[in-house]
C-alpha cells in the first residue's frame, strides 16, 4: 500500500473518530431537553453579533414593481404575503447572516407563482377562498413545475384563514446519486492537503467541502471567529451547533488563512470574513473557489454528495443536522441511501 494511500485511510478514520466524539458529546448535551431559546443560541453562537446582510433588501423594490402590475385585491394579498412570510423569514436568516441568493430568488419564485395563481383563478371565475382541490391539480397539470413555488403561499393562506386548503400532490424523490468513489475522493482530499502550488484558500475550502459536506456558499461566508485555538494547541472550527476538531494537518492550513486573511488590499476587521474578497467588507464570492476546484477536477455537486454518502453511513441524522448545518430533510435522505436507519436515536437520548 502506498504512503498516500495508507495516509488518506488514516485521516478518513480520524475524521471519522473526531464527529463520532463531537456527536456523542452533543447527544449527551441534548439529553439535557435544553429550552428552545438556548437550543437557538447554541445554533448560532459566531453569528448573532454580526451585522445583518442586505440581500433580502433588494427584493423590497422588485416587489413594488411586481405589485404596481397587479390587480388591487391581488396586490394587497400578495403584499401581506410577502411581507408577513417571506421576508420575515430573509430578516430572520440575515440576523443569523444566513441569507443566500437562492433564498433570494425562492422568495421571487414564490411571489411570481402566487400572481400566476391568482390570475389563474380569475380567469376561471373564482376565487381563492372558493377554489377547489379539483381546479387546483387542473392548473398544476396545464402548468407542470409551478407546484414548489406555489406551496408556500397557498400554505399561508390556509394559516392565515384566507383562502381554502389546498394540497401540492407529493411526488416521490428519487434518492441522490453517488458517482465520485470513495477512493477518488479520498485521492482529492490527499492533493488539497499536500499540493503547495494550489491556493490555500481554495485548498481549505475543498476540504470543508470533501471531509464535513460544507456548501462552497456557506464556506466563502464564513467568519474568522468560527475558527478557535484552544490552549493545548487544537484548532477546531463550528459550523453550526458544536465546534470540531479539525485534523492535521488541516488545522495547520487553517491557522495560515487567519494569519493571512489580513493581506489584502485593505484593512480587514479582525471579527469579519475568514475569506476576505476583493472589495471592502466583503466575503469571497463562490465562483472563486468554485472555478478554481473545478480546474482541479473537484465538481462542487459530485464531491459534495459522496462526503454526504459517507457522513451518512457513519452518524445518526440528527447528529449530523446539528453538527454541519444540514437540513433534517437532506440528512435523513442520505442516512436512506446509505441503508443506515437511525429511528432509534430520539429513544437513546431520552434514555
Amino acid at each position: 500500500m502506498s504512503g498516500t494511500r495508507a495516509h488518506a485511510e488514516a485521516l478518513h478514520g480520524q475524521v471519522a473518530a473526531i464527529l463520532a466524539e463531537v456527536g456523542s458529546a452533543w447527544r449527551r448535551t441534548r439529553r439535557k431537553s435544553p429550552t428552545s431559546t438556548e437550543v437557538s443560541t447554541c445554533a448560532v453562537p459566531y453569528t448573532a453579533r454580526h451585522q445583518a446582510g442586505r440581500r433580502e433588501e433588494r427584493i423590497v423594490p422588485w416587489l413594488r414593481g411586481i405589485l404596481t402590475e397587479l390587480p388591487k385585491q391581488h396586490a394587497e394579498l400578495i403584499d401581506r404575503f410577502a411581507r408577513w412570510q417571506l421576508l420575515r423569514r430573509l430578516r430572520l436568516l440575515a440576523e443569523r447572516d444566513r441569507v443566500t441568493r437562492g433564498g433570494v430568488q425562492h422568495a421571487r419564485a414564490a411571489i411570481i407563482g402566487a400572481a400566476r395563481f391568482l390570475r389563474w383563478l380569475d380567469e376561471q371565475d373564482t376565487t381563492l377562498a372558493t377554489a377547489t382541490q379539483a381546479q387546483l391539480e387542473d392548473y398544476l397539470a396545464r402548468f407542470s413545475g409551478r407546484g414548489s413555488s406555489l406551496k408556500v403561499f397557498l400554505d399561508w393562506t390556509h394559516r392565515s384563514s384566507l383562502g381554502a386548503e389546498l394540497q401540492i400532490p407529493a411526488h416521490e424523490r428519487p434518492l441522490p446519486q453517488v458517482t465520485l468513489s470513495d477512493q477518488h475522493r479520498w485521492q482529492q482530499v490527499e492533493r488539497l492537503l499536500h499540493d503547495d502550488d494550489i491556493r490555500l484558500y481554495v485548498r481549505i475550502g475543498g476540504l470543508f467541502l470533501l471531509l464535513f459536506v460544507q456548501p462552497l456558499a456557506r464556506i466563502c461566508r464564513m467568519h474568522a471567529d468560527q475558527i478557535t485555538q484552544r490552549p493545548d494547541g487544537a484548532v477546531t472550527v463550528t459550523f453550526d451547533a458544536a465546534p470540531i476538531e479539525l485534523p492535521d494537518p488541516l488545522d495547520r492550513l487553517v491557522l495560515d488563512q487567519l494569519a493571512r486573511r489580513g493581506q489584502v488590499s485593505y484593512a480587514s476587521r479582525p471579527d469579519r470574513w475568514l475569506f476576505p474578497g476583493g472589495l471592502p467588507g466583503k466575503h469571497l464570492v463562490t465562483e472563486n473557489i468554485r472555478s478554481q476546484l473545478v480546474a482541479l477536477g473537484i465538481q462542487h455537486s459530485t464531491a459534495r454528495k459522496a462526503a454526504m454518502f459517507d457522513l451518512a453511513a457513519q452518524m445518526p441524522v440528527p447528529i449530523g443536522a446539528e453538527l454541519l448545518g444540514l437540513s433534517p430533510h437532506t440528512a435523513t435522505r442520505w442516512a436512506a441511501l446509505a441503508a443506515r436507519d437511525w429511528s432509534r436515536y430520539a429513544a437513546m437520548c431520552r434514555a
